[in-house]
């Protein structure tokens, strides 16, 4: 509020209006100023200078910052890179910059794409709501940032201090005061705070700078990446204060009304390097071959409450991040691997979701309930999976075989009963990047599923698919887990290109296509030449599981209803239906306003989507990080790649030894000359002398290492295995001579 406003307020409180009568009636004339500076500028582009001119009798500076500032919020004006405020207005559009697989970006307006060239972004970056000129294809305003945090590298450039972007997501150019260079040296690391302004060329503008410490540090690279997408590393000094009140022991009160569940054989199994453990299970086959599965989830919303500020940070967080080995936990050590972990030993106040099921694995019962448990025992995945391999096991096990044959015997009756509806499985076998902290060095690490996560992912899914039914049958507000059907034209393209590898793609159409998908999925699961590929075609034709407040099903686990209840540690969506829980199955008064909650309920499943989608783009930020080190230790080596997709301008392959995939050259190498076969996905070799297809493989070696462009370029040095297909015309053909 500026100076004349404060003078009018006293003065009308002189004279005895009340407090709304005076805000109304400075609401009334900051208005018609809101409305004669739009008009103004809806007329001719005015900077603010000019504007002051214009208005400066009755228009203060500061009421200028605030109008024009609402406007711009409000998306009905923008500020361009000559500094002059416009109005928005054809051939002018507000919208949000997108990238596609393809690396090209792009708005969405009127249903219409405008691809937008590189050049031309002038320091937009995927996320952030811009002004674009639909006629040129160029952004002309910055509307709002999704991120204002750009992560740089301080080096050495022309013999002064400079700023490198760490992970832009294009080439771009840091403009900055030299004060703010102040006490910095080479090998820090920064983060710079990035104003709204478009910039010429692809130039971005700081307006403040935070050092985050050395370039060498350990997890520096993870902790960038993570502020880099929009994540806060480290917790605000008042939520640590909060989080650091609790103890790890639930008190006597706080078990009062629940249902004591201490003397039972509860369980967790994870990895054995996992801490943050939000779920636990009671498993018993009943003499009439049922068996009864209680799925007992941390209740985080009884631990911290909805009025803490650990609720309000994890609020604003959205969910846990793991970037390699380091995590940026959406809740403290002190609540995310204390109070609220289900440890071993422990009290912990949970929500039982209570199942029985038959012997063809359907649910003929369940029931919610707030519960009081005590783990009994911390499996881990690494030794259950040794036990199903080898019969070996620690002895500590052993007071617990009823309970893991019983859990063994249910995930297989679920598992045959989520196939018979026609539940899909992809093969993913890739290593996992990991980066050696003490040298640098980049490691790849075959994290390959055992039987034991299927046992833990059939309890989960049916825990959450038990909790969306009861929502669903009493027709109460939840954020579902939606995974929509495949368009039928991404199954038409899936199909062309399964057929041109043998695969029998009949019956894929129509209302038996998913369990056409499923056989041809299950065909290829234990083949490691064709599997991954099999199944990286079908997943390209899946559209992205999304968090609603409709329910639309999840296709790809042909379930009617689903939501994710079972780590509400670690996702918000869980956490917030942990909330709906305790509100509307355990009818708790909880003190907050229930009203604005539902009213907000389906923001917050979209931040709930995005925010997960970016804990992803963090993981692919690293493995690309990861590529790009790898490589300049290789770059010139000879390795072995097959060939994954065939795109508009490129050809995408995977080392076969890690799983590090790149793009391979058609213009150097034994591939100069050769032309792509988009509709087929091949690569048609010169003078017509055959085609190379998906699957095949390769010798290359790299020539490039762009991280933020084009990643890693390979050019072709050896055929090493063509098609089956290719090599069964070339029988063919002799036999015919």
């Amino acid at each position: 509020m500026g100076n004349k406003e404060k003078e009018v307020l006293e003065l009308l409180k002189k004279i005895g209006q009340s407090k709304e009568e005076v805000l109304n009636t400075i609401a009334i004339e900051v208005d018609n100023k809101v409305k004669f500076v739009f008009d103004l500028l809806n007329k001719f582009r005015y900077s603010k200078q000019e504007l002051l001119i214009l208005l400066g009798l009755f228009i203060s500076g500061e009421q200028l910052d605030f109008i024009l500032d609402s406007l711009i919020e409000k998306n009905f004006i923008y500020k361009g890179i000559d500094q002059k405020y416009g109005a928005i207005r054809r051939p002018f559009a507000v919208a949000k910059l997108e990238r596609n697989r393809q690396g090209q970006y792009f708005v969405t307006v009127n249903e219409e794409d405008y691809i937008i060239p590189e050049a031309k972004l002038h320091g937009a970056f995927p996320g952030d709501t811009i002004t674009v000129d639909c006629t040129k294809n160029i952004v002309v305003g910055i509307q709002n940032r999704s991120n204002h945090n750009l992560v740089c590298d301080v080096v050495i450039k022309n013999n002064k201090l400079a700023l490198v972007p760490f992970n832009a997501p294009y080439p771009i150019e840091v403009l900055i005061h030299d004060y703010f260079l102040t006490n910095l040296f080479e090998g820090d690391r920064v983060c710079i705070q990035l104003s709204d302004e478009v910039c010429v060329s692809n130039q971005v503008k700081g307006v403040s700078i935070e050092k985050l410490g050395r370039a060498d540090d350990q997890f520096a690279d993870e902790i960038s990446i993570a502020i880099s997408r929009g994540f806060a590393t480290g917790f605000p000094e008042p939520v640590l204060e909060e989080a650091a009140q609790f103890s790890d022991d639930i008190k006597p009160e706080q078990k009062e009304g629940r249902v004591d569940l201490t003397e039972e054989q509860a369980f967790t199994i994870d990895s054995i390097h996992t801490k943050d453990m939000d779920d636990s299970l009671i498993v018993k086959e009943n003499s009439d071959g049922t068996i009864n599965l209680k799925v007992n989830i941390s209740d985080v919303i009884a631990v911290v409450g909805v009025n803490s500020k650990l609720f309000a940070e994890a609020l604003k967080r959205g969910t846990s991040v793991y970037i390699g080995d380091y995590v940026d936990p959406m809740f403290p050590i002190e609540i995310s691997g204390g109070i609220c972990s289900l440890k071993e030993g422990k009290e912990r106040l949970t929500i039982t979701c209570d199942m029985t099921f038959d012997s063809q694995g359907n649910v003929i019962k369940y029931d919610i309930y707030p519960s009081v448990i005590k783990s009994k025992k911390k499996m881990t995945y690494e030794d259950l999976n040794k036990f199903m391999q080898t019969g070996e096991i620690d002895d500590s096990y052993y007071d617990f075989f009823e309970s893991i044959d019983a859990l063994k015997k249910l995930s297989d009756r679920l598992t045959r009963n989520r196939k018979a509806k026609g539940a899909l499985e992809f093969v993913n076998d890739n290593p996992e990047p990991r980066k050696n902290n003490e040298t640098g060095e980049v490691e790849y690490r075959t994290e390959s599923s055992g039987e034991s996560e299927k046992w833990i992912e059939n309890s989960m899914v049916s825990a959450n698919e038990a909790i969306a039914l009861e929502f669903i049958k009493n027709t109460l507000p939840l954020i579902f887990r939606c995974h929509e059907d495949p368009e039928s034209f991404k199954i038409e393209k899936a199909k062309g290109i399964l057929q041109k590898l043998n695969v029998d793609v009949r019956g894929l159409n129509g209302e038996g296509g998913r369990k056409q998908l499923q056989s041809i999925l299950k065909q290829y699961s234990g083949n490691k030449e064709w599997g991954p590929i099999i199944s990286y075609i079908i997943l390209r034709c899946m559209p992205i599981a999304y968090y609603t407040t409709e329910n639309k099903g999840h296709w790809a686990l042909a379930s009617d209803g689903y939501c994710h209840f079972t780590s509400p540690i670690r996702r918000l969506a869980d956490l917030i239906v942990c909330l709906l829980i305790h509100i509307y199955i355990f009818k708790e008064k909880i003190e907050i306003d229930l009203d604005d909650l539902l009213s907000q309920l389906d923001n917050i499943a979209k931040y709930c989507t995005y925010k997960s989608r970016q804990a992803d783009e963090c993981e692919r930020d690293f493995a690309k990080l990861c590529s790009s080190r790898f490589i300049d230790d290789h770059m010139g080596e000879e390795m072995e790649v097959q060939i994954m997709d065939v795109k508009n301008n490129y050809v995408e392959v995977k080392i076969t030894e890690n799983g590090l995939r790149g793009r391979l050259s058609i213009k150097s190498g034994i591939l100069q000359g050769s032309s792509l076969n988009l509709p087929s996905k091949q690569i048609v070799l010169p003078h017509k002398t055959g085609v190379i297809m998906l699957g095949d493989y390769m010798i290359v070696r790299p020539i490039k290492n762009d991280r933020n462009k084009g990643g890693v370029v390979f050019e072709g040095v050896e055929f090493v295995q063509r098609h089956p297909k290719q090599r069964q015309r070339k029988q063919r053909q002799k036999k015919g001579n």
